[in-house]
């Protein structure tokens, strides 16, 4: 974590690793409190930064992206509140927003980075979980 990968026409650098029951319950006033979505297991937020180091603008979606744990349960990326979890990624400078299967980064730039969150929806306190980067064919362990 935390170094850059370069795959492609990518380039991907996760920075951390959350685990939260709920996203948007803190009755705080903030945004994110005003919706609210809760895990089937728990929730897996990996938050990275992707560049794009082609020669032209490209997308990228969460469906580019697994979750694997130490058993080799396979996890695909979460489908949150898209308000619940957009309003998250803000408020957790996510600027890029939320990846997940129905939306896409929409197109990128070359040489542009954009910092994401993506969702994950695991069994509680699964563990040695690896982050399987589909279009570079590459696992990142999750520490």
């Amino acid at each position: 974590m935390g170094q850059p990968f370069r795959s492609g026409n990518w380039e991907y650098t996760v920075h951390e690793v959350k685990r939260v029951k709920e996203i948007g319950t803190d009755h705080t006033g903030t945004l994110a409190s005003l919706y609210h979505d809760e895990a089937k297991g728990e929730f897996v937020i990996v938050g990275m930064t992707l560049m794009n180091v082609g020669s032209e603008n490209l997308g990228i979606s969460g469906s580019d992206f697994e979750l694997y744990d130490s058993a080799g349960v396979k996890y695909r990326t979460a489908d949150p509140d898209l308000f619940a979890s957009q309003a998250w990624a803000r408020e957790n400078n996510y600027e890029g927003g939320v990846l997940i299967p129905i939306l896409s980064t929409g197109q990128i730039p070359p040489n542009v980075p954009e910092r994401y969150a993506i969702f994950f929806d695991v069994t509680p306190g699964a563990q040695g979980l690896k982050l399987r980067l589909s279009q570079a064919g590459v696992d990142v362990p999750l520490v």
